[in-house]
C-alpha cells in the first residue's frame, strides 16, 4: 500500500525478462537433470551397435537396459541375474552357445559382452513372438509363460510382468526421443 507521496516502483521490462529467463533456464536444467537420472544415456553407442547387429530397435534395447539395471553393468539381482540386461547365467550360456559366442559367467558384468548376449536373446525372442509387448513379457517372465498366456487369451497373468511391460514401453518412448 502506498503512503503519501510514495510512487510505485517500476520494474523495467528488460529486468523482468532477465529474471524470467533465469527461471526458465533453471527449470529446464532441473528437468533435464531429472530426466538423465531417471533415463540415463550411458552406453548409447554400444546399444546402437549391438541393436543394429541383431536388427533390433535401439530405443527398445535401451528401455530394457534402463528397466532391468538402470544402466549399472555391475547389477546383480537376488535371483542371480547379472549385468546391464540382467541375464540369468543359464540363459546367457544357452544363448551364447546358440550363437557361437564363447561363454564366460565372469564377463556378464562386462557391458559389451552383456549387451551382445542380451541382444542375441532379444533377437531370438523376437523371432518367436510378435510385438514388443510380448517380447518384453517373455524377457521378464520366460518364453513358456508368455506362450501359455497367449494360448489363454493374451492377458499377462503376473502383475510384476504386466508392470514391467508398461515400464519398458514408457522408457522406450523416452529413449525414442533421446537416441
Amino acid at each position: 500500500m502506498l503512503r503519501g507521496n510514495e510512487r510505485p516502483q517500476k520494474i523495467s521490462f528488460s529486468r523482468l525478462l532477465a529474471a524470467f529467463s533465469v527461471i526458465i533456464v533453471l527449470a529446464t536444467s532441473a528437468f533435464f537433470a531429472a530426466l538423465d537420472n531417471r533415463y540415463p544415456k550411458r552406453y548409447f553407442s554400444l546399444i546402437r551397435e549391438k541393436a543394429d547387429e541383431y536388427s533390433l530397435d535401439s530405443a527398445f534395447v535401451a528401455a530394457i537396459v534402463c528397466v532391468e539395471s538402470g544402466f549399472n553393468p555391475m547389477a546383480e539381482s537376488g535371483k542371480g541375474a547379472r549385468g546391464l540386461m540382467q541375464l540369468m547365467p543359464s540363459t546367457a550360456e544357452w544363448i551364447a552357445n546358440k550363437n557361437g559366442i564363447a561363454y564366460s559367467e565372469e564377463l556378464l558384468v562386462n557391458a559389451e559382452y552383456n549387451l551382445e548376449l542380451g541382444c542375441a536373446y532379444l533377437s531370438y525372442l523376437s523371432s518367436r513372438f510378435d510385438g514388443k509387448r510380448n517380447i518384453a513379457a517373455a524377457y521378464n517372465a520366460g518364453e513358456g509363460n508368455v506362450r501359455k498366456w497367449l494360448n489363454d487369451g493374451g492377458s499377462i497373468e503376473f502383475p510384476e510382468t504386466a508392470a514391467y511391460v508398461k515400464k519398458v514401453a514408457a522408457a522406450e518412448n523416452v529413449y525414442r526421443e533421446r537416441i
